[in-house]
């Protein structure tokens, strides 16, 4: 006999012998009269024994059929078992239940009568409004709004409420649509976990940050909503302070004419023209807006830095603009840095220069008592070294350890800096705090970061070689220490006084003795005796 004479109860016991959903779709397959007598029974299998699993796989075909008599037969409509899949932020390994995946008002409203809850968040992904606004789905968002009553202010477990999303897809309409529902445009909820998805301010901060050619029309949609131009974000940030660092001059522009606070400080204490002055690009044309608008060229921020001194790091048309403006050009920040001693780090000539120019002072000490020629020869930049001697910088000036620029270019192995300083009026023998001069750095240098030339050129400038520091302790004493053999030879080599003392009464002989097993020791005392006439 064949499947499809089989008489249906036959059929059915068949069917409900067989182990696999696959199996039985087989045998529904055999015919049409087996497709319509099977279809309730494999419908009614899914939910006996797969917790209705189907459901989910109907709403998303867009199956009401199939839906509604999984439903009738007992499908839970508060099931998860699926991972929603979207163009959003929000992670994709986190089921979700079947009104997640509904594309149309009837298959929302089939699941909505049949219990599924509007406010369903599992685990906090988000609701079913979420779920629409990532899908961009215009009439299902205003259905669940409508008719399922969803709350348009419902956050997840990133601080994004649906207007969020609407805002982060440049969404004009469905933001529209939101705010006619209830939607708050100042609402921000701090995310319950930091993850580079969170979404860290309000809705006008969001769409601020997507910075594309929808932003300026949801701006101005916020605006006319009434939106908080001064709610700050978890940076402490303003929109404005967002603007500045990343939007066009037509939505800075809106902002301020709305009345955003030019002068407004965030977390850091900057304010929007500290961040308009380190902008690579349009950052010229949104600070003379600001200017124009009262910002104040010389606020400092939290670690005293003014816009000036941010925009020292390399923006030569920005310094050129504030100065233009009345920019102090000696404030400095709480290290006691000066714009002119960081452009001088940065090896920024121009703004250098320019600062110069406009009264900067050349011997200006940070809190080390460092000036910028120090800087300046500890980064090994000569050009700006030159610059600073020709604007009066004293050559020999040291900081609160005693150390001069000469002493920082030898410890920074800059050698075309110490031939400069040396050639300029550097003090060859000044002596920093603890007593040491230009050689005493050098020996413990030798073969490591500098070269031989160091020491002859050092030497070719009147070095004292046996000069003793605050504990007698002489270049050669540490040569013998740091340096290894070749350093020692190339000291004896030009005749050191070898019996010199420290404070603890010994000699470099003394020091080898101690360390006979090493070969710099052993040769030490091989030269030594035999300048005594000890070895024939």
């Amino acid at each position: 006999m064949l499947f499809s004479e089989l008489p249906p109860e036959v059929l059915l016991s068949i069917a409900d012998h067989l182990e696999t959903v696959k199996v039985i779709f087989s045998l529904l397959r055999t015919c049409t009269r087996n497709y319509q007598i099977l279809l309730s029974f494999l419908y009614n299998h899914n939910v006996k024994y797969s917790s209705g699993s189907a459901l989910i796989w109907c709403v998303d075909h867009g199956n009401e059929a199939g839906a509604r008599l999984l439903l009738e037969l007992g499908a839970n409509p508060m099931s998860r078992e699926q991972i929603f899949y979207s163009e959003s932020h929000f992670p994709k390994t986190w089921p979700v239940g079947p009104l997640h995946f509904a594309q149309t008002e009837t298959m929302a409203k089939l699941l909505l009568d049949f219990g599924a809850e509007v406010e369903d968040s599992p685990r906090q992904w988000g609701t079913p409004l979420h779920a629409a606004a990532t899908k961009a789905n215009l009439p299902l968002a205003k259905f669940l709004l409508e008719y399922g009553k969803a709350n348009a202010n419902h956050s997840n477990n990133w601080g994004a409420t649906p207007l969020h999303v609407a805002t982060e897809q440049g969404n004009l309409d469905l933001a529209t649509l939101l705010l006619n529902h209830g939607a708050d445009v100042n609402f921000y909820d701090l995310p319950r976990s930091m993850h580079p998805m969170s979404y860290y301010g309000t809705p006008l901060h969001s769409t601020l940050r997507r910075n594309d050619d929808s932003s300026f029309h949801m701006v101005d949609l916020f605006v006319k909503h009434g939106v908080d131009l001064e709610k700050k974000d978890v940076f402490s940030d303003t929109a404005l302070h967002v603007a500045v660092k990343q939007c066009r001059k037509p939505i800075i522009k809106l902002l301020i004419d709305h009345g955003s606070l030019v002068n407004a400080q965030n977390g850091d204490g900057q304010t929007p023209l500290h961040q308009a002055a380190t902008r690579p690009e349009k950052g010229v044309a949104i600070a003379k807006l600001l200017l124009y608008h009262g910002a104040l060229v010389n606020i400092q921020d939290n670690d005293n830095v003014t816009p000036l001194y941010a925009a020292a790091w390399g923006y030569t048309d920005m310094v050129k603009l504030l100065l233009s403006h009345g920019a102090q050009v000696n404030l400095s920040n709480n290290g006691g840095v000066t714009p002119l001693s960081l452009a001088g780090k940065r090896k920024e000539l121009d703004i250098a220069k320019l600062l110069l120019a406009h009264g900067a002072l050349v011997d200006v000490q940070n809190r080390f008592d460092s000036t910028p020629l120090l800087e300046a020869a500890a980064h090994g930049w000569v050009p700006i070294a030159q610059l600073l001697l020709t604007h009066g910088a004293q050559v020999n000036l040291p900081n609160n350890r005693g150390e001069t620029p000469l002493h920082e270019a030898i410890r920074r192995g800059r050698l075309d800096m110490a031939e400069f300083l040396l050639g300029h009026g550097a003090l060859v023998n000044m002596r920093d705090g603890l007593g040491r001069n230009s050689l005493h750095c050098v020996a413990g240098q030798l073969g490591k970061r500098t070269s031989e030339q160091f020491f002859e050129l050092l030497l070719e400038h009147g070095a004292l070689i046996n000069a003793q520091d605050n504990d007698e302790v002489t270049p050669l004493h540490i040569a013998l220490r740091l340096g290894g053999l070749n350093v020692v030879k190339l000291f004896i080599k030009h005749r050191p006084d070898i019996d010199i003392k420290d404070l603890r009464g010994r000699s470099v002989c003394d020091y080898a003795k101690l360390n006979e097993g090493c070969d710099t020791a052993t040769w030490l005392l091989a030269y030594d005796a035999k300048r005594h006439g000890e070895l024939q």
